[in-house]
């Protein structure tokens, strides 16, 4: 049996994988270059830089295991358990592994702050004993996706809280800005947030996807045009290096945007119309700076609060989450650009970004001045899926008419929470479903 996968993401890779497993016939296509879609990394003057994707956590069970099954778990490492939350310029350390305990004995929140933490747990607990937080299924959560985080936290907390702990967490998931997210994506994270241990990939987050796909044909440069069922079939036509081309398989996943799926598959056009309205995809740009200089810390992500910097949403430490990703005594940060900031500097030059970003960094980290080695400045047009308030309840009911029996297949974050482990579990749903129901074996 045929199938053709359009995508060669983290989701693409993994619905090929699971497809090949019993012997199936796969065909992989990708509009762009490169396999790995917003995972990609890149080896610059003796630095190892991820560009897109970043981190992950022991949370990601559906990537993991995947890994496990590829034969390529031994590539997962572990990570710093430290990240930093800033305030006045200055970065208090925490550890992810006792995150209540140090929140409520570090020295960002005030006495009242951080008694109105516990409180934000217990709405965080309740909300996972009733199976509203599974980051895979937030479609579940629709009941309590009725207002944005700021909301949430200001009406049931202050000021401080939202603006030193609800608000930078928000953004290093989102890259936006507490107002713009719904209190779901907040409550989900953080309930990952508290079991996880923090992880890399050796060699780059980009390793993984490439690892997936290393002994499968991808036809590069060939986005597609048209997939729609035809019988028993699924003709599938794109543009390559070659010209046009139609080709009939068995089955097809359709692992890529939701505006793109909607745009090339009739079959799903109206489906998908109502979460079309409810998302949209964010512009980013991400800046990497090496320096031949080790920074103090342990940390292996700063939490970067809007009320303190408003362009950078948050900044990763590369050093600190995999011994790879920098030469020995040198330090190498990535810093994600807020949504709205990486719009408004879109048409600026790469030494103007770069300048701006140093200028927070210096703010820092004063030791840099004078250090800095190396500049990468990444342009991300479809970043992130942001979804509105109230847009998991278009999830949910996608997900009850989605059909798991159907010949096409959709596999994306946009069927819930954006990221890696998303991506992977929605890729290999898709083909279990295919396997299960079209035997394609």
């Amino acid at each position: 049996m045929k199938a053709i996968v359009i995508g060669a993401g983290l989701a693409g890779t993994s619905a090929v994988i699971t497809l090949r497993r019993p012997g199936c016939e796969v065909k992989l296509s990708e509009r762009g270059d490169r396999i790995g879609g917003r995972a990609e990394t890149l080896a610059k003057d003796g630095y190892l830089i991820d560009t897109g994707c970043s981190a992950m956590t022991s949370a990601y069970t559906s990537y993991i295991a995947l890994a496990k099954d590829a034969g390529v778990a031994d590539r997962i490492a572990p990570a710093s358990s430290c990240v930093g939350f800033v305030r006045g310029d200055k970065v208090h350390e925490f550890d992810t592994k006792h995150m209540l305990r140090d929140g409520v004995s570090g020295g960002i929140l005030s006495l009242r702050a951080k008694l109105g933490l516990l409180k934000l747990f217990r709405d965080v607990f309740s909300a996972r004993a009733k199976g509203m937080l599974n980051y895979n299924d937030l479609g579940k959560a629709a009941p309590i996706d009725n207002e944005s985080v700021a909301q949430y936290a200001l009406r049931e907390f202050s000021g401080e809280i939202n603006d030193y702990f609800c608000d930078p967490i928000v953004r290093i998931m989102l890259l936006a800005n507490a107002d713009q997210v719904s209190k779901v994506e907040f409550f989900s994270g953080i309930a990952n947030i508290l079991d996880a241990e923090m992880c890399s990939m050796r060699g780059g987050q980009q390793g993984f996807a490439q690892l997936l796909a290393q002994h499968i044909p991808v036809a590069f440069k060939s986005p597609a045009s048209s997939v729609m069922q035809d019988g028993k079939q699924v003709a599938v036509c794109w543009s390559g290096p070659q010209g046009e081309c139609m080709e009939r398989a068995d089955a097809c996943v359709l692992a890529c945007h939701l505006d793109t799926a909607a745009a090339i598959c009739p079959d799903y056009r109206a489906l998908l119309a109502p979460l079309a309205g409810s998302l949209r995809y964010t512009k980013a740009i991400s800046v990497a700076i090496g320096a031949s200089v080790a920074v103090p810390g342990k940390g292996f992500v700063l939490f970067v609060p809007s009320c303190e910097e408003r362009h950078i949403a948050t900044l990763f430490l590369e050093h600190n989450k995999c011994a790879d990703r920098a030469p020995a005594g040198h330090s190498l940060f990535t810093a994600y650009l807020e949504a709205g900031a990486s719009e408004a500097s879109w048409q600026m030059s790469d030494e103007q970004i770069v300048a701006r970003t140093l200028d927070y960094l210096y703010r820092l980290y004063p030791m840099l001045r004078g250090k800095v080695d190396m500049t990468h400045v990444k342009r991300w047009e479809k970043a992130l899926p942001l979804m509105k308030i109230g847009g998991y309840q278009e999830v949910a009911r996608l997900h009850q008419r989605l059909d798991p029996a159907a010949r096409i297949q959709l596999a994306g974050d946009y069927l819930s929470g954006a990221g890696q482990n998303t991506a992977v579990d929605y890729g290999v749903k898709a083909a279990r479903n295919l396997i299960n129901h079209q035997r394609l074996r």
